[in-house]
């Protein structure tokens, strides 16, 4: 649940009180009964719950982009532009990403949103005080 946590959860200073004490979901704002969310972990006061669909499909995004992050680094052509499986991975990423609700990816190099059919692969990077960073990088020169 940590990397479901540093990948997805929303940041903390957008939870409402209820997302906080964690009896709604922090993505769908659902109310949760007792027992009945996924703790995503935290330090107290924060205490972040989901419910199951919002779960799953947060974790669905994230397993897609580690398998196309997996295969990039393994695969010998993706470095000079994606193969076909790798087109096929970054579409299935892209889908559970929508899914998922989350917002369009953009690169980190030119900061555009990355258009359907673009030729980009996930960037895995330490952040701030050492946290991964999930992000996506234009394959060719970037458009800035």
């Amino acid at each position: 649940m940590e990397a479901l946590r540093l990948y997805a959860a929303p940041a903390p200073i957008t939870f409402t009180a209820s997302q906080r004490a964690g009896t709604a979901c922090v993505w769908c704002e659902r109310e949760l009964q007792e027992r009945e969310g996924i703790a995503l972990g935290g330090p107290p006061p924060w205490r972040p719950h989901a419910c199951v669909p919002c779960c799953e499909r947060q974790i669905r995004a994230l397993q897609t982009y580690l398998d196309w992050y997996h295969h990039g680094v393994r695969c010998r052509r993706c470095p000079r532009g994606s193969c076909e499986r790798a087109g096929a991975l970054q579409q299935a990423h892209l889908d559970a990403q929508q899914r998922a609700g989350a917002p369009p990816p953009w690169c980190v190099e030119c900061w555009d949103v990355i258009l359907p059919g673009a030729d980009v692969r996930p960037v895995l990077w330490q952040g701030l005080r050492g946290l991964p960073v999930f992000s996506y990088v234009h394959v060719c020169a970037c458009s800035r």
